[in-house]
């Protein structure tokens, strides 16, 4: 179990921004893809983007609105209580990088 000073430095950082794919795959020499099929992840797995991470906050809230059609189509979704499809991941190690969703 992680002591209290490396949870709060972890919870920091990963409040700080959303991390890159791209950097974290360079770093780590990841070029290997396996297709692991739908699974649950949990939600503070994931922690960057792969090519968008710049267009939002540390909280995955978008920066600027780019798109009002497919946030209003989520949202009609939502309200209908019809199912979004799932959300698209690379996984480094023991975070994830969002791709689509």
């Amino acid at each position: 179990m992680p002591n209290i000073l490396e949870a709060l430095l972890r919870f920091h950082i990963k409040d700080a921004h959303v991390k890159s794919f791209n950097e974290a795959q360079a770093r780590e020499g990841a070029f290997d893809m396996r297709d692991l099929g739908i699974k649950k992840v949990p939600v503070d797995r994931i922690v960057g983007s792969v090519g968008r991470y710049q267009d939002f906050d540390s909280k995955f809230r978008m920066k600027k609105h780019h798109s009002q059609e497919r946030l209003d189509s989520v949202r009609k979704f939502m309200q209908e209580g019809k199912p979004l499809p799932p959300v698209r991941l690379y996984q480094i190690k023991e975070e994830y990088y969002v791709l689509d969703g």
